[in-house]
């Protein structure tokens, strides 16, 4: 042996590897933390409603887009402003319905930043952020953005009809009417609904023209006609609005003699939020007319949802396909997932955002069903 070389022992070899493994797993978690701390907070909603809020909470985008504070789309990192917009008028329904103080200051909270970014949106003229060719959900926005094409698009001439049409209803629920004049007037001066950017798995995202129809009829913008009355859209919340009481029976009779347990009539997509829209329009039906005969059809549906149901599946409680799920920032599993796919599968392994997504306008609708619930309650 050279007389210099000292012999390394099996002690300094142990603590080497244990120092090694020590140095990997703070790296490790330095990194993580660094990468993912956008997500990681707590609930910050403490009303009845909070755990069906709190969705809303890790939802909200903390890329470094050009306008900041919107709601992700779905599953994924899209931003699409007439999503957003449907969901705001939902929660803003939802607020306009609660008697709860608490209920109230929680959805105001929530409804705060995604309001001021489809503001600066619609005033910058953008209406999506992202697309298909930046689906990485895998990855935390921080390394998100360092990997995928983060492309912001502009409105086109005409675009943005519904969008304005759904944040004026949105600002008049919540008692601002010179925004919703505002809005109301960029809807009369802009023709067309707004159409996505390469997006997204189920096609285009654009509202139909029924759709479309049933905004520009609750903001007294045109009287067209149009058909398709069902769950919660916003045609059926016309309907109720214009007291045809007699279409919203007709609709409700007809789920209360075709509902089952494998959750027929209702298919994707979006099934579950069909399911709780007609709880929605059964509560509202029952209030403006003082008829109860539906209630237990809103019972069963309910129960429906909480996983009485032929697959035994809590549709509330099902570990979401989101992205801050993937790297483990954050708990959704109280927020309400798609379910059955078209195929009646709960679980196929093949696109499991067609079970699990957890749409944001679907969870918005989920509230208003929990706030009605709440408000006038099922005997």
């Amino acid at each position: 042996m050279h007389p210099s070389r000292k012999k390394v022992s099996k002690t300094q070899v142990h603590w080497g590897v244990w120092i090694l493994l020590l140095v990997c797993f703070l790296g490790f978690a330095l990194f993580r933390m660094i990468t993912i701390a956008p997500y990681i907070h707590d609930n910050p909603y403490t009303s009845k409603q909070a755990d069906v809020l709190a969705f809303f909470s890790y939802n909200e985008s903390v890329h470094s887009d050009p306008i900041q504070g919107c709601w992700y789309d779905s599953g994924d990192y899209i931003i699409f402003a007439p999503r957003d917009a449907l969901a705001a008028w939902y929660l803003s329904l939802a607020y306009a319905e609660s008697t709860d103080t608490h209920t109230r200051q929680d959805l105001l909270d929530v409804l705060q930043s995604p309001l001021a970014c489809l503001d600066q949106m619609m005033q910058s003229g953008y209406k999506q952020f992202r697309d298909q060719q930046s689906h990485g959900i895998q990855l935390s926005p921080v390394l998100h953005e360092q990997e995928f094409p983060q492309t912001a698009y502009q409105l086109g001439a005409q675009e943005g009809r519904d969008t304005a049409l759904l944040l004026a209803l949105t600002y008049e629920n919540l008692g601002e009417r010179d925004k919703a004049s505002i809005y109301r007037q960029f809807a009369q001066e802009h023709a067309t609904q707004t159409y996505s950017e390469r997006c997204c798995e189920e096609g285009n995202l654009a509202f139909s023209d029924n759709r479309l129809y049933a905004l520009e009829r609750l903001n007294g913008v045109n009287e067209h006609e149009y058909e398709g009355l069902w769950g919660a859209q916003p045609i059926a919340i016309a309907a109720l609005v214009e007291q045809e009481f007699a279409k919203i029976a007709g609709v409700l009779t007809y789920v209360q003699e075709n509902f089952t347990s494998s959750g027929q009539p209702f298919d994707y997509v979006g099934g579950n939020y069909d399911i709780a829209g007609t709880i929605v329009l059964e509560r509202l039906y029952a209030k403006k007319t003082g008829d109860q005969q539906f209630a237990p059809l809103s019972k069963h549906l309910y129960a429906y949802l909480l996983g009485y149901n032929d697959y035994g599946t809590d549709f509330t409680n099902i570990k979401p396909h989101h992205a801050c799920t993937f790297f483990r920032a954050c708990d959704l599993e109280t927020a309400l997932v798609n379910g059955v796919d078209d195929r009646k599968v709960v679980s196929p392994m093949d696109k499991p955002w067609q079970v699990t997504e957890v749409q944001t306008y679907g969870q918005a609708i989920f509230v208003l069903t929990r706030v009605l619930l709440s408000e006038y309650p099922i005997d």
